[in-house]
């Protein structure tokens, strides 16, 4: 049984759920990093949700394909960036489950992680539709597309809605778990991405139900009205909402703004723009720990950690968010030619 159910059993059952991934996932010192920046940092690591994909995404896919198939849906349909993490982990477990999947994406900075992105995406079968940038996307994404789409079920980029969020409460409730354990020391901060807030409200909403009183600094990789604090706010209140719906267990907390902290100098010059400071983590992780990175999300969030080091007191914990499945086997063999002309320039 998952922490959430376990916490809160009426929810079992009433609130569609199905096992995408392996929990819990491990935490543990990064001694060798800890002695280059000087303080005492800890992961958490989501980058090993999944043998199969891991990372974040999969802990919301777990309830929202499984809403897609409790309402007997047979497609969904979300989008993102070119390389968005969350489209493909929707790609592969929604083929996994049976579930026809169409994707908007919308134009960002292209590496060799978004080439292999795009390519695992068409060898995933899914539909890939390019909408441009990322306003004309959401514009077509909230029109267009769902008009075209009656018949499946629409998660919004990222998975963060109200019942995405409870892949993330539980995952709170995972690591309290671990902290009483002993397996890790309670974390004075944890240091998570914040793209569309979905993770971060979760794991505020989580920690706050378990008790704990450690402090989620989000760190903003996308444009500051989609990664806001308030935006954060009304998605912990709204996955709340849901589970004192299904169980009036659920105690009532009051959820304010500045319970959401979204530290904004991190970003640069745009979503998937590499920061210096960004990329610097990035390779010192990777060096010391063996830990990979990619500098979209992930190596901002460190980079936040790490500057913070010497104002804070206690242990810091990093979310690592990113999956640490190769792509390349995944796109192994799908030639760019054969994507949907819009996304061939991508390739030149």
């Amino acid at each position: 049984m998952i922490p959430l159910f376990d916490r809160f059993p009426a929810l079992e059952g009433s609130v569609p759920w199905v096992q995408l991934v392996d929990l819990p996932t491990p935490v543990q010192r990064l001694d060798r990093f800890s002695d280059k920046v000087g303080g005492n940092v800890w992961i958490k690591r989501d980058d090993l949700t999944s043998t199969v994909y891991g990372g974040n995404k999969p802990r919301k896919l777990e309830f929202l394909l499984a809403r897609a198939k409790a309402m007997g849906k047979c497609a969904v349909a979300t989008g993102g960036g070119i390389g968005s993490n969350h489209s493909l982990a929707t790609a592969i477990f929604g083929r996994q489950l049976g579930l026809k999947v169409t994707l908007g994406l919308f134009e960002q900075p292209v590496t060799p992680h978004v080439r292999d992105t795009l390519l695992s995406y068409h060898a995933q079968g899914a539909e890939m539709i390019f909408m441009g940038s990322v306003l004309t996307a959401l514009v077509r994404y909230n029109t267009v597309e769902r008009f075209r789409n009656r018949d499946a079920l629409f998660i919004p980029p990222g998975g963060s809605n109200s019942l995405g969020v409870l892949g993330f409460v539980n995952a709170g409730l995972e690591l309290a778990a671990q902290v009483a354990a002993g397996d890790i020391p309670q974390p004075a901060a944890v240091f998570t991405p914040v793209g569309t807030p979905g993770t971060m409200a979760g794991q505020v909403l989580g920690l706050k139900l378990a008790g704990l009183d450690t402090e989620v600094v989000g760190v903003r990789v996308a444009p500051g009205p989609f990664a806001s604090a308030n935006t954060a706010r009304k998605l912990a209140s709204g996955a709340l909402r849901l589970m004192q719906r299904h169980d009036r267990s659920v105690p009532s907390l009051k959820l304010t703004k500045d319970q959401f902290e979204v530290a904004g100098g991190h970003y640069g010059k745009g979503y998937g723009h590499p920061t210096p400071k960004g990329e610097d983590a990035r390779q010192l992780l990777r060096e010391t720990e063996g830990v990979v990175l990619e500098s979209t999300y992930t190596a901002k969030a460190l980079s936040a950690l790490v500057e913070s080091v010497p104002t804070t007191t206690g242990p810091l914990l990093f979310w690592n968010t990113f999956s640490a499945i190769d792509l390349a086997p995944l796109a192994k063999g799908t030639d760019p030619k054969s994507l949907p002309p819009a996304f061939h320039r991508f390739f030149r």
